[in-house]
């Protein structure tokens, strides 16, 4: 059965509560407290809005305030970022991001209006009110798209949030832009404006998350997109991205700014599977144990974990160093004239244990 799970907040406390009917829930609010208003809702299955509601009860019951104690001494973005985590968790396996035209919903059409309008009155005289219905605006593109969390609704337990990196199954690796990418870990793509970022969330057995990218935005000027729209698209195919084009959605200065959307070919699902069982993120859960090893030599070592922990683009279908050699090393970083590369004896040091402990596990 379908349901709402609703956010309020009087200003000073928020309230999470679950309605099926989300119209008369909020008059009987109105009766009892004129004072509040209506932060976010989410239309949800009756059995998971449940089960959110209980999991934000009870993160933040040391909260509690008032006689009725159904309400939070907390601020209702702080209750939100949480529970667009929790929603996602249950959706992340759902559609790739939209490659067809998709319809502005009539709630996207009445924001984008609101932005339009105010950006005409003076964007510095209503930055607040922007900022806001832009924020408002974000959460319709992502669900209609199907994209995942906006990178300003991250959670704080963030450990590792990455870029969207090339698609070694789908790239061109002698291109200059995914070199780039790899050598510099940051991709800069022709006509590249008021950028955007969205997430899927990797739980790590800490409870802390990594942050992978899945899609990102960008909203250049339509003078810009129509001049430079042939080379965007030759960069992100060089990339192994698919771009498409959908003006009608852009937030930035309705408009006046196109909107391209990025993300891999290879589909969410096998990148978030490739990501739970990968050697990077083995490396990343126990950097602080690996780290207190003295084997080899020191200073090698920790750049070797760091380079693993920090590197976006580094392959997560890599089982061992001779495939990292072969497949990455060698390819981005130059051969040495053999496979002692200088850091050869750390990776190896790094498999060998790897292996070691997934032999154990089985």
């Amino acid at each position: 059965m379908s349901s709402y799970l609703y956010i309020l907040t009087d200003g000073r406390n928020t309230k999470i509560g679950i309605t099926n009917d989300l119209r008369k829930r909020l008059a009987n609010y109105t009766t009892h407290n004129a004072n509040f208003h209506v932060y976010k809702t989410y239309a949800c299955e009756e059995s998971e809005s449940r089960r959110i509601e209980a999991a934000i009860k009870s993160i933040f019951k040391d909260k509690l305030s008032g006689q009725s104690k159904e309400w939070f001494n907390v601020e209702p973005e702080r209750i939100d970022r949480y529970v667009a985590v929790l929603v996602q968790s249950t959706s992340e396996h759902g559609l790739s991001p939209a490659m067809h035209s998709v319809t502005l919903t009539d709630e996207a059409r009445e924001l984008q209006s609101e932005i339009w309008y105010k950006m005409e009155q003076g964007e510095r005289q209503h930055k607040e009110a922007i900022a806001a219905l832009k924020e408002r605006f974000v959460d319709c593109f992502s669900k209609s798209f199907g994209l995942g969390i906006s990178h300003r609704k991250l959670p704080d337990n963030i450990v590792i949030r990455d870029c969207l990196p090339p698609d070694f199954n789908h790239c061109n690796i002698n291109s200059g832009i995914v070199r780039g990418a790899v050598t510099s870990n940051h991709i800069q793509l022709p006509g590249d404006d008021h950028q955007h970022f969205f997430f899927h969330l990797i739980r790590l057995s800490s409870g802390h998350y990594i942050a992978l990218c899945t899609a990102k935005v960008s909203m250049p000027y339509l003078s810009r997109l129509d001049r430079e729209r042939d080379d965007l698209i030759d960069a992100a195919s060089n990339l192994g991205w698919y771009s498409t084009i959908h003006n009608t959605w852009s937030w930035h200065y309705p408009e006046n700014t196109g909107l391209v959307l990025y993300h891999q070919k290879t589909p969410i699902i096998e990148r978030l599977n490739l990501w739970n069982n990968s050697f990077r993120k083995w490396v990343i859960e126990r950097s602080k144990v690996l780290e207190q090893q003295t084997c080899l030599d020191r200073e090698k070592w920790d750049k070797t974990i760091d380079d693993i922990v920090g590197d976006c683009t580094f392959p997560m279908d890599i089982w061992s160093y001779q495939e990292l050699y072969d497949k990455y090393i060698s390819t981005f970083w130059g051969d040495c004239g053999s496979t002692e590369f200088w850091l050869a004896r750390e990776y190896q040091c790094l498999f060998q244990q790897w292996f070691s402990e997934s032999q154990m596990q089985k």
